[in-house]
């Protein structure tokens, strides 16, 4: 017979015992949502003042703030539209309909590889220079 104690899992312990000896895994704590290291890395590498705004952005943007910051955002390198969702926390599909396919339309952003709209690795660029680079 096993006893009540031997059987318990400690709290720092990732294996739980399971029966006649066998341990079964736990679930792994989560410290930090998926992504998180990722936006964190992409927030890291813009400069300072483009950190600030993207820091600062809130749940509710104006559209013309948010195209903006995306124009200002893609005349310093191209992004992914997962990047870009990532860097202003919105869905990728949000960012594609709401401001990506409108501000193509609009030529204020070009694609990287524009033969081919649905490429995997297909990113935007700013067609014009931003008010940061004149």
């Amino acid at each position: 017979m096993v006893s009540l104690e031997s059987s318990m899992v400690s709290p720092k312990s990732s294996m739980a015992r399971g029966q006649e000896g066998t341990t079964v895994p736990t679930r792994p704590e989560r410290t930090r949502p998926a992504g998180t290291d990722a936006r964190q890395d992409l927030v890291r590498a813009l400069p300072d003042e483009l950190r600030r705004l993207v820091v600062g952005l809130g749940k509710h943007v104006d559209e013309a703030t948010m195209r903006g910051l995306l124009r200002r955002l893609c005349s310093v390198r191209s992004y992914r539209a997962e990047e870009l969702a990532q860097l202003v926390n919105r869905t990728p599909d949000y960012m594609r309909t709401r401001y990506l396919r409108p501000m193509l339309a609009a030529g204020e952003l070009q694609y990287t590889i524009p033969d081919m709209p649905k490429h995997p690795n297909q990113a935007y660029v700013t067609t014009q220079p931003s008010d940061t680079q004149r």
